[in-house]
Formats: C-alpha cells, structure tokens, sequence
C-alpha cells in the first residue's frame, strides 16, 4: 500500500446554494494552489472529499451544513488542467478517506487516489456535481488537496506527455 508523504495541505470548498439535480458548484480561486511563472508548479498529489463525520463544520462558511453520507454518495468532482476538463465527474465517495463506526454507513476508500505529474489545475473551471439534490442548503463540500512545490525546469515536460 502507498503511503502519501504529506509536504503541505490545503482545506478548499464549493458552496452549494440550490436544490436541484445535475447542478455544478465552482470552487473560489486557490491562490496557494495555483502554478506561477518562474518555473514553479503546484503538483497536486491527492485530494480528499470529507463528510459530516470527518468534519462537524467549515471553517471558511461556519453557518453551511455539512455534507451526508448521501450527498457524497449524490456528487461528483471534475477538474480543469492546463484549461482541459482531464478528470470528469469523479465519484466523491472514491475520495472519502473517512471510515465511520457510527452505525450510519458513509462511503470511503482505503486506497487513495494519488496524482502523478498534475499541474495547472484551474480550480475556477473546476466543480462539484449534485448529481441528486443535497440534502440541505447552504451546504459546504470540504476537499483537502494535498501538494508540493516544484521549481524544476523540466515540469513542463512532465505534464505535456500525459
């Protein structure tokens, strides 16, 4: 089994704010997730979705509920690299790294899923799915993107062949 070895971490959110089915959820800028020029790059190594037994509430919007077993079951990820939509609608219980013993079953994964060479996500152009309408408005799914920084001059060449 891999062991992720942390090197830094970011908490991000999409608000949901409507009630309907199919509908997409954009994240906010992540200024600390970005690639800039000079060569650096923000290499996204996993990202986790966390639901209402991993985390009680957001730190970013105190007031939004917090996803249900059945949200995250009810929605997906895409994200937008280097401006190409490169991972559509993944199931968010493939990214709930959370096991719970609290009698209400809550999807999660034991394996997780890790990135290799991905740089340039535009998290403005990247989006939550409710596949089926969250249970309760406002509510705030909770991603923790872990990362690392690059200054190698070879990154773009690492991302171009993938």
């Amino acid at each position: 089994m891999y062991e992720l070895k942390a090197r830094r971490f970011q908490l991000i959110e999409a608000k949901v704010t409507g009630t309907s089915n199919n509908s997409q959820w954009s994240f906010n800028q992540q200024p600390l997730l970005q690639s800039i020029s000079g060569g650096q790059r923000v290499f996204v190594e996993a990202i986790e979705a966390y639901a209402n037994n991993a985390i009680s509430g957001s730190p970013f919007s105190p007031a939004n509920a917090m996803p249900t077993a059945a949200d995250i079951q009810g929605a997906t990820l895409t994200l937008s690299v280097l401006g190409n939509l490169r991972f559509l609608n993944v199931p968010l219980s493939r990214l709930n790294p959370i096991w719970s013993d609290s009698g209400a079953y809550v999807p999660f994964t034991l394996t997780p899923v890790l990135f290799c060479n991905v740089w340039g996500i535009d998290w403005t152009q990247s989006y939550v799915t409710t596949v089926t309408a969250a249970h309760t408005q406002p509510l705030s799914f909770m991603f923790g993107v872990w990362y690392m920084y690059s200054t190698d001059p070879q990154a773009d060449t690492l991302n171009s062949s993938s």
